[in-house]
């Protein structure tokens, strides 16, 4: 699931369109995606996970994903978006029909003490840190063989 994330303006904030259709101006700023998790993501080790979300036909288990504008961020935005996906993801159960239990991790780099604090805002639990090492990646600005990865998660459904 993807979607797309817009901060209402005040009218007189940014002249738009959509304020001449009646409707509240905004303007793009980031976005979320839900997917599941297959057999090519990350393997953690089982410790990383929840007994209950071992991999099922009940469990469902997905893996959270966002970005904003850097002018978006330190505002709220992201604490506020994924609540709200949250909720509506929790609010109709019968949506994830045939899974009983639809879990949600995150994987948060540790150099971004932004998203770690957005993660324990959102009700997820840190389950522990997993150290990744391979081949040479481009992440946060720099070439890295290594990195310290933050595991979160939580049930949306359970």
């Amino acid at each position: 699931m993807f979607y797309a994330v817009h901060e209402i303006l005040s009218t007189g904030d940014t002249p738009s369109e959509s304020a001449d259709k009646g409707r509240d101006p905004s303007q793009f700023i980031g976005t979320i995606l839900l997917r599941s998790i297959g057999p090519n993501d990350l393997p953690l080790p089982s410790h990383l996970f929840p007994p209950s979300s071992a991999p099922s036909s009940q469990v469902l288990n997905m893996e959270l994903g966002y970005s904003f504008l850097p002018g978006a961020w330190n505002k709220g935005f992201a604490t506020e978006s994924l609540n709200a996906v949250f909720e509506a993801c929790k609010r109709t159960p019968t949506f994830w029909a045939p899974f009983e239990k639809v879990y949600v991790r995150a994987i948060v780099n540790k150099e971004n003490p932004g998203s770690l604090r957005v993660m324990a805002k959102t009700g997820m639990t840190e389950l522990g840190v997993y150290v990744w090492t391979g081949n040479p990646i481009w992440l946060a600005g720099k070439w890295t063989e290594r990195s310290d990865l933050h595991i979160w998660g939580m049930f949306l459904v359970d």
